[in-house]
């Protein structure tokens, strides 16, 4: 509800997470990958929600469901 207040006054928001409820939520999202550490910091997929259940991410399986 806060996260919503601050974005409703025309303020940018980041947000780091790996929530689902979170991910959902969000207008846009950048997903990095495709690993952990030295094989990770990439961008593999960004858009809505909606976009990335549609791609072929690590996050858009759980997404889709």
């Amino acid at each position: 509800m806060v996260l919503r207040r601050i974005g409703d006054r025309g303020h940018s928001i980041l947000v780091i997470e790996h929530n689902l409820a979170v991910l959902k939520s969000a207008d846009w999202i950048l997903e990095v990958g495709p690993e952990a550490g030295a094989n990770g910091g990439r961008i593999v997929a960004e858009g809505t929600p909606e976009d990335i259940a549609r791609a072929d991410t690590a996050t858009s399986p759980f997404l889709r469901s």
